[in-house]
């Protein structure tokens, strides 16, 4: 398993595609810092500057050619957690925007392929080479 560190110096050297397969239910992510709770409050998202600078860095992507994308699994079976609903009526539409390509794979966890249930943590494929 990569840290965070050796991932993005993967991810950095990406020439013309970065994509992630996301798994799990909720992720831990520091820079979101109180805004989920502002929105499962009702609340007005306020601009977050480390969130300003990765859509920034999402957009420099893009213009330099490399197609950054992600497919997220999800089972809605079990209905929407409240990090799902803040990830998809929040997180991607801000990373669209940006020039990410998310899209949201409804599997339920019962007809998932047995290899896929097997996975507790993401996946990675750079420039459709390196896992």
């Amino acid at each position: 398993m990569l840290t965070d560190t050796e991932l993005n110096e993967i991810a950095n050297s990406a020439r013309h595609s970065l994509f992630r397969l996301e798994t799990l239910d909720c992720y831990d992510v520091p820079i979101d810092g109180s805004d989920m709770s502002v929105y499962l409050a009702g609340g007005e998202q306020p601009d977050n500057l480390e969130k300003l600078a990765w859509q920034e860095h999402l957009r420099a992507e893009r213009a330099a050619g490399i197609w950054r994308h992600r497919v997220h699994l999800i089972d809605t079976t079990r209905g929407l957690n409240d990090y799902l609903r803040y990830a998809c009526e929040g997180e991607y539409t801000a990373t669209t925007a940006a020039g990410e390509g998310v899209r949201i794979l409804d599997l339920p966890t019962a007809r998932r392929p047995h290899a896929l249930t097997e996975i507790d943590h993401d996946f990675w494929l750079i420039d459709s080479e390196r896992v």
